[in-house]
C-alpha cells in the first residue's frame, strides 16, 4: 500500500478530505507495516537502521567501552599485544559477550590478520591467519606468489621497484655483461627468501649468480651455468658472464625499514 497524504484543503471553497478520511490516512501510514513511515528507528528487529545500528558508524571505541557492552561493527586503536594482535582493529560482536570476528594490523605494516571465534558462547578469538595480498606478496619472475616487502626487480637494463622499496633511494648501475650494482639503504632481507631467479619450464635457473652484499651496496653477477663433476651441481661459469634474459628479471628482497609510531596513535588498552 503506498502512502496516502492527507489533503487538508485549501480553505478557498476547496474543503479536502473530510475529517474521517484524514484521519483514516494518517491511520493507515502509521499501521500499514510495508510502509517506512510506520516503522520505529532503532537496532531491533523490523526497525529502520539509524546511524551506529550494528556498529555503523560507531567509529572509534577503546577497549574499556568495547568490553563488555559494544555490539557490532567498530575499529579500535591499541597496542600489539594479545587483545588486539595489532594497532587497528575492525571487530563484529554478536552480543556483549559473543565475538564474531576481527581484523588486525601489525604496527604500520601490510600485515593483516583474521581473527574467527573460538566457540559458539565465547568472548574469545583465534590466533590470525595472516591475509595475503598484493601489499604483502609479490608474483616472481616465475609467476609464484611470495612474500613481499621491499622488492627490487633487476633486468639487464634496468630496475623495478615496488611501493616499498621507493623508499630506500634505491640506485642501479650496469657495470658490463652481467655485471650489476645496486645501492639500497637497508640490505637484502635477512628474514625469508632474499633472492629469486628466473626459471624455464622444467624449472632449471636461467642463469647462474654469484651475489655479494656489503653495507647496502648489492653486487650481482649472472654467468652461463656449468655443472661441475666435483660437486654435482650446477654453478656460474666465471669466464661466461650472461645478461639476465630479455623480459625476464631476477628478484632480491629487502629489509624493510622501522617506522616509528606516532606518540599520539599509541593508545593503550
Amino acid at each position: 500500500m503506498a502512502v496516502q497524504i492527507p489533503d487538508p484543503g485549501t480553505g478557498n471553497g476547496q474543503t479536502g478530505d473530510n475529517e474521517y478520511v484524514f484521519r483514516k490516512k494518517v491511520k493507515d501510514n502509521f499501521s500499514d507495516q510495508t510502509n517506512a513511515a510506520s516503522r520505529l528507528v532503532g537496532n531491533a528487529p523490523k526497525n529502520l537502521m539509524e546511524v551506529g545500528a550494528f556498529g555503523l558508524g560507531r567509529g572509534f571505541v577503546t577497549k574499556s567501552s568495547v568490553e563488555p557492552t559494544a555490539t557490532g561493527f567498530y575499529y579500535i586503536a591499541g597496542t600489539t599485544n594479545t587483545y588486539g594482535g595489532g594497532n587497528f582493529l575492525l571487530e563484529a560482536t554478536y552480543t556483549d559477550n559473543i565475538k564474531g570476528f576481527r581484523i588486525s594490523n601489525k604496527s604500520y605494516t601490510n600485515d593483516f590478520y583474521l581473527h574467527g571465534s573460538a566457540g559458539a558462547s565465547t568472548n574469545e578469538l583465534r590466533e590470525g591467519a595472516k591475509i595475503w595480498h598484493s601489499g604483502n606478496a609479490t608474483k616472481d619472475a616465475n609467476g609464484f606468489l611470495k612474500a613481499s616487502s621491499p622488492i627490487i626487480q633487476v633486468f639487464s637494463d634496468k630496475v623495478e621497484l615496488n611501493g616499498e622499496a621507493e623508499d630506500q633511494n634505491v640506485t642501479y648501475k650496469k657495470n658490463g655483461i652481467g655485471d650489476y650494482t645496486i645501492t639500497t639503504v637497508s640490505g637484502l632481507s635477512t628474514d625469508g627468501w632474499y633472492i629469486e631467479l628466473p626459471k624455464d619450464m622444467n624449472g632449471n635457473p636461467k642463469v647462474a649468480v654469484t651475489l655479494q652484499e656489503t653495507n647496502g651496496v648489492i653486487s650481482l653477477k649472472s654467468y652461463k651455468r656449468i655443472f661441475s663433476m666435483e660437486t654435482f651441481t650446477f654453478e656460474p661459469d666465471l669466464d661466461s658472464p650472461l645478461d639476465i634474459p630479455d623480459t625476464r628479471w631476477i628478484d632480491l628482497r629487502l629489509n624493510e625499514i622501522p617506522v616509528e609510531m606516532p606518540d599520539d596513535m599509541k593508545t593503550e588498552v
